[in-house]
C-alpha cells in the first residue's frame, strides 16, 4: 500500500506509485479508455486513492486544494420527477442544514451524469468539491463507483447501493414492504399487487422483496404479484447492477412498459387482473394519480378496492378518499447521510456505512376487508365487469 505524503500528492507521485507514465494517468483521469487496459486503470485509481491525490478542476493544472464544498447530485431532472419534488427538496434541505452548521457549501448538480459519467465527473466534480451525496441514484451505471475511484468520498441517501466504499442512508425498504403486507394480511386479502413505475430505483425493488416475503412467511408465496410500468432492464444493466434485491426479485416481476402510464383505471385493472382486492403502490404520487383514475371509474376505496402509499406526503393522502401510507423520515435520512459525508472527508479510512431508517404505517382507512367477486366498475361510461 502507498502511503500518503504529508503535502498534497501530485499526478506525478500518482504516476510513480502506479508506475505508469504521467501521460497514462492522465488518460485514466479523464476516462479515455480506449487508451489505457483495464488492469492498468485499475492500477492508476488505486494509486489516485491510496495517495489521496485530489484531482484538480479540468482547465487548472495546479494541485487541487480543499473547497469546503459538497456536491449535491440528481440524476436526472427530466419529467416525471423521481424522486417526488417533495422528497427532493426535503433531502436538500435537511443537507444544507448540516454543512452550513460545519462551514460547508452545497453545489446542486442536475445533469445526466450518467449517461457519460467519465466526462461529466472530470467536469462537474474534480477540484470542485470535497465529497458528493447522491440523491437516489439508479441502480444502473458505474456513477457512485467513479466517484469513489477518483478519492471522493460518496454517501447515497435514500438507495442502497452495493459498491465499495461508498455509504447509504435509506429508509428500510424492506419493512415497507412487510409493512403493507401484514395490513392487508390483517384484513384478510388472499389476492393483491405490488405496482412501481421505474426499472431503476432501488427501492423498486427492495419493497417488492419485503412485500412478497412477507406474503412467503405467512404460507401464502402466491397472493402477491408485482408489476412496474417500465421497460424491463436488459441482461446487462442486471449483470452491472448494484444492487442484491434487484438481482434477486427482477424475473420475478412483469413489466408493463410506459405507455401503461396514460391508461385508465380499466387499462391498469386488467393487466392486474379482476381479483386484486388491494394494491401497494411504489409511492404517494402513484396511489393518489391511480385512485382518482379508479374514483372516476365508479371504484369505492376501500370497499372495492384497498390501497396503500409510501411517503405519507399530506397534499397526496389526505384529499378524499383519503390514503394509508408508510412514512419515512427523509429530514433524518438526508442529515445523517450528510454527517456520515463530513466524517468521510475528515477521516478517508474511515469505513463505509449503511444506515436504515424504521418506516411507519399511518393507517387512513384505505384498507378494509376484501371485497367478494370480481371488481366491478361502476361508471356507466366504463365496461362493467373486468374478466
Amino acid at each position: 500500500m502507498v502511503r500518503p505524503s504529508r503535502k498534497n500528492p501530485t499526478i506525478r507521485d500518482v504516476a510513480k506509485a502506479a508506475g505508469v507514465s504521467i501521460a497514462t494517468v492522465s488518460h485514466v483521469l479523464n476516462d479515455r479508455r480506449e487508451k489505457v487496459s483495464n488492469e492498468t486503470r485499475e492500477r492508476v485509481m488505486r494509486a489516485v486513492r491510496e495517495l489521496r491525490y485530489r484531482l484538480p478542476p479540468k482547465e487548472d493544472r495546479q494541485t487541487a486544494i480543499p473547497t469546503h464544498n459538497v456536491a449535491f447530485v440528481v440524476s436526472d431532472l427530466m419529467p416525471p420527477l423521481r424522486p417526488e419534488p417533495d422528497y427532493m427538496v426535503d433531502a436538500l434541505l435537511a443537507a444544507i442544514a448540516v454543512l452550513a452548521s460545519r462551514g460547508y457549501s452545497l453545489t446542486f448538480v442536475a445533469e445526466r451524469v450518467w449517461d457519460a459519467v467519465g466526462e461529466a465527473a472530470r467536469r462537474k466534480f474534480d477540484g470542485r468539491c470535497d465529497g458528493v451525496l447522491l440523491l437516489a441514484p439508479p441502480a444502473f451505471g458505474e456513477g457512485a463507483k467513479l466517484l469513489w475511484e477518483r478519492g471522493l468520498p460518496v454517501a447515497s441517501i435514500g438507495a442502497r447501493l452495493k459498491v465499495q466504499g461508498v455509504s447509504n442512508v435509506d429508509v428500510d425498504n424492506h419493512r415497507v414492504g412487510e409493512l403493507a403486507a401484514e395490513l392487508f394480511l390483517k384484513h384478510g386479502h388472499r389476492k393483491v399487487a405490488y405496482v412501481a413505475d421505474w426499472n431503476q430505483q432501488v427501492s423498486t425493488y427492495e419493497r417488492f422483496e419485503g412485500f412478497l416475503q412477507a406474503f412467503e412467511a405467512a404460507g401464502m408465496p402466491d397472493a402477491p404479484i408485482g408489476v412496474v410500468l417500465d421497460e424491463p432492464p436488459s441482461p446487462e444493466q442486471v449483470r452491472q447492477a448494484q444492487s442484491r434485491s434487484l438481482k434477486q426479485t427482477w424475473s420475478k416481476m412483469r413489466y408493463l412498459g410506459r405507455e401503461i402510464r396514460g391508461a385508465d383505471a380499466q387499462g391498469l385493472l386488467n393487466c392486474l387482473g379482476s381479483d386484486v382486492t388491494g394494491i401497494l403502490f411504489w409511492d404517494d404520487g402513484m396511489a393518489r394519480h391511480w385512485v382518482t383514475q379508479l374514483v372516476r371509474a365508479g371504484v369505492r376505496i376501500p370497499e372495492d378496492l384497498s390501497v396503500i402509499g409510501v411517503n405519507n406526503l399530506e397534499r397526496l393522502v389526505c384529499p378524499e378518499p383519503r390514503i394509508t401510507s408508510i412514512a419515512q423520515d427523509v429530514g433524518l435520512i438526508s442529515r445523517t447521510a450528510t454527517s456520515i459525508l463530513l466524517a468521510h472527508i475528515e477521516d478517508p479510512e474511515r469505513p463505509a456505512e449503511n444506515v436504515l431508517i424504521a418506516p411507519e404505517l399511518v393507517d387512513r382507512g384505505s384498507v378494509a376487508a376484501p371485497r367478494k367477486g370480481p371488481l366491478v366498475l361502476r361508471d356507466p361510461l366504463s365496461v362493467g365487469a373486468l374478466q
